[in-house]
C-alpha cells in the first residue's frame, strides 16, 4: 500500500507539468491488452505528457511523466480463465453461444471488475486530491465498466476508448457504427460468412451479445459500482456511454478485411511493434550458430507450461528433434521430466519483435494471438497457428486462408499419435510460398502514410485540443436498435439472393 500512494504522489507534483494529465484506465486481466496499451501510453509520454496507467500488469518502464498502479493479484484469482479447461468454453461454436456470451460476461466483466473496484489500488487513484483533474481519459472497453464513476469522480474530462481486441459487434453499436452479417465476427471459426448458415450464425451472435450487454452486463455493472458509489445509475453509464469522444481499435487492413468505417473509430493496430528492438546476449549467441535458420515458439503471455499435458509437449520436442537443421527458439519453462533434443533452446521470455525481426527467422508457432499475428505479418515470416480460445482462431484463420501459414486445431492437439503438428510444420517449412505470401503482406504492412502509434497520439492530441468532437460521430450512435433490426433485414436479403455461398 505505501508504494502505490508513493506512485499516487508522484502522480500529483507531475499534475503541475504543463502538458496534459491522461488516465489510461486499462483493467483487463490481460498481458496482451496491456502491452498494446502501454505501447500508446509510452507514445503520450514521449510527447511530454504525464500519463497514470491502472492496469493488472506491472511494467518495466521507468519514466518521471509515467505511473502505473498496479491491481495485483487478479492473474491468480482468476487463473483458471486461461487453463485447459476453459479452452472449449471460450472456443465459439453454435452449441455454446450463449453460454461463452453469458461466461464472458460474467466472469471478465463482472467478477474481475467487482475485484477491481475493491481492490487498493482503485482506492489509492480515488485517493488524489478533490481538486485533481484529467485532462483526458483513456479506457479499454474490453472491462471495467463497473469503475465507470471514476470519470465523475475526476470533473467528467473528455474520453477516449481502447480496443486492444479489435473492432467487435460491442465498439460497432457504442460508436454508431455498422456490423456486416457477411464480415465474422472476432470470435468466429470464420472470417467471411460465405453461405447462408454462417450469415445466420454470426447475425446471432452479434444480436444476443449486444442484447446481453443492454439486458444484463449494464444493470448489474451499476449495482456494482453502488456498493461503493451510491449514487450511480443507469442513466449516468449511459451518459458516460454517449461522451466517448472516439476509439482507437486493434485493427489494420493488411490482415482484417476491408471494410467502411465511421469517422469516430481510428484503425491503429500493430502500435505496439517496435522497429529497433535489440536481442538479448543470450538469444542473439542462438542466431549465430549454424543452421538452416530458426524456429520460434510462443503460445503467449498468458498460456503456460503447466496448462499443456506433458505428453503433448514431448511430441512438440520429439518434432523438433526430426529438424536437426535448424535452431528451436522456445518460450517455455520446461517440466523436469520433459526430454528435448539439443538443437531446441527454452527460455522464459523473448523479445518478440525482434526475434520475428531477424532474418534467420523461418517460422514462427504461435497461438494467434491478436498481437502475435500482427507481429508476424510485419515480420513477413509464415505461421503454424495452434489456436486454443476466442479470437485466436479467427485471427489463425485470416492468415492461413491467404496463405501465410497452417493451423493445428484443439482436436488435433489432443491426440498427438497423429501427428499434424509435425506434419503442418514441416509443410510450412519446406514450401516457400508461405514466405513469399507473407513478404508480400508485410510489405503493404509497413507501407503507411502515418504510423499506427503516431495516429493514436495525434487523435489523442486532437481531442485535448477540441474537446467536443461530435462532430465524427454518425447519427446512428443514438440509433443502435435500429442498426441491429438493418442487421436482420441485410440477411432476409442475402437469403433472397444468396442462397448459394458467395464467390470468394
Amino acid at each position: 500500500m505505501r508504494g502505490i500512494l508513493s506512485m499516487v504522489f508522484v502522480g500529483i507534483l507531475l499534475g503541475r507539468s504543463e502538458q496534459a494529465n491522461i488516465l489510461m484506465m486499462a483493467t483487463l486481466m490481460s498481458h496482451s491488452h496491456h502491452f498494446w496499451n502501454e505501447a500508446i501510453a509510452i507514445g503520450l509520454v514521449d510527447k511530454g505528457h504525464n500519463v497514470t496507467v491502472l492496469s493488472h500488469d506491472y511494467t518495466q518502464i521507468k519514466r518521471d511523466n509515467f505511473t502505473v498502479i498496479t491491481i495485483d493479484g487478479a492473474y491468480d484469482t482468476f487463473a483458471y480463465a486461461y487453463k485447459g479447461s476453459s479452452w472449449r468454453r471460450f472456443s465459439l461454436t453454435p452449441f455454446n453461444l450463449r453460454a461463452l456470451v453469458d461466461d464472458f460476461n460474467h466472469y471478465f466483466n463482472i467478477e474481475l471488475c467487482e475485484f477491481d473496484l475493491n481492490h487498493p489500488a482503485f482506492d489509492a487513484l480515488l485517493s488524489y486530491p478533490d481538486d485533481f483533474k484529467f485532462d483526458l481519459i483513456l479506457w479499454d472497453h474490453t472491462a471495467g465498466e463497473c469503475l465507470y464513476p471514476v470519470i465523475e469522480r475526476f470533473g467528467n474530462p473528455p474520453l477516449v476508448g481502447l480496443s486492444p481486441y479489435g473492432l467487435t459487434n460491442s465498439i460497432e453499436a457504442l460508436y454508431g457504427g455498422h456490423v456486416y452479417p457477411y464480415i465474422g465476427q472476432i470470435i468466429m471459426p470464420f472470417t467471411i460468412a460465405t453461405t447462408l448458415w454462417q450469415r445466420l450464425f454470426n447475425t446471432i451472435y452479434i444480436n444476443y451479445s449486444n442484447y446481453k450487454r443492454i439486458s444484463y452486463l449494464k444493470p448489474v455493472s451499476v449495482e456494482v459500482s453502488q456498493t461503493k458509489f451510491p449514487n450511480w445509475n443507469i442513466e449516468k453509464f449511459e451518459e458516460v456511454e454517449n461522451r466517448f469522444s472516439l476509439c482507437f481499435v486493434n485493427w489494420n487492413v493488411a490482415l482484417n478485411h476491408a471494410q467502411p468505417m465511421n469517422p469516430n473509430i481510428i484503425p491503429v493496430g500493430g502500435v505496439q511493434i517496435k522497429e529497433k528492438e535489440l536481442l538479448p546476449k543470450d538469444i542473439q549467441e542462438i542466431f549465430s550458430k549454424p543452421s538452416k535458420g530458426v524456429i520460434y515458439f510462443s503460445l503467449g503471455s498468458n498460456i503456460k507450461s503447466e496448462y499443456l499435458s506433458l505428453e503433448l509437449l514431448q511430441s512438440f520436442g520429439d518434432c523438433f528433434a526430426e529438424l536437426s537443421d535448424y535452431q528451436v527458439l522456445w518460450k517455455l519453462e520446461p517440466p523436469a521430466n520433459l526430454s528435448l533434443p539439443t538443437n531446441v533452446v527454452t527460455v522464459k521470455w523473448a523479445p518478440q519483435t525482434a526475434v520475428l525481426a531477424q532474418k534467420k527467422t523461418k517460422m514462427f508457432i504461435t497461438h494467434g494471438g491478436g498481437l502475435s499475428t500482427q507481429e508476424t505479418t510485419y515480420a513477413g515470416v509464415p505461421i503454424v497457428a495452434l489456436p486454443l480460445f476466442l479470437d485466436q482462431i479467427n485471427n489463425a484463420e485470416k492468415l492461413r486462408e491467404r496463405g501465410g501459414g497452417e493451423t493445428v486445431t484443439l482436436e488435433e492437439l489432443e491426440d498427438p499419435s497423429q501427428n499434424i503438428f509435425c506434419k503442418r510444420v514441416k509443410q510450412v517449412l519446406h514450401n516457400a510460398c508461405y514466405t513469399r505470401t507473407m513478404k508480400d503482406s508485410s510489405a503493404k504492412y509497413r507501407d503507411v502514410k502515418v504510423k499506427p502509434l503516431d495516429e493514436a497520439v495525434f487523435w489523442t492530441e486532437y481531442v485535448l485540443r477540441h474537446g467536443d468532437i461530435k462532430h465524427l460521430s454518425p447519427k446512428s450512435r443514438s440509433m443502435n436498435c435500429f442498426v441491429e433490426f438493418d442487421n436482420l433485414l441485410a440477411l432476409e436479403r442475402e437469403h433472397e439472393t444468396s442462397l448459394f455461398p458467395l464467390r470468394q
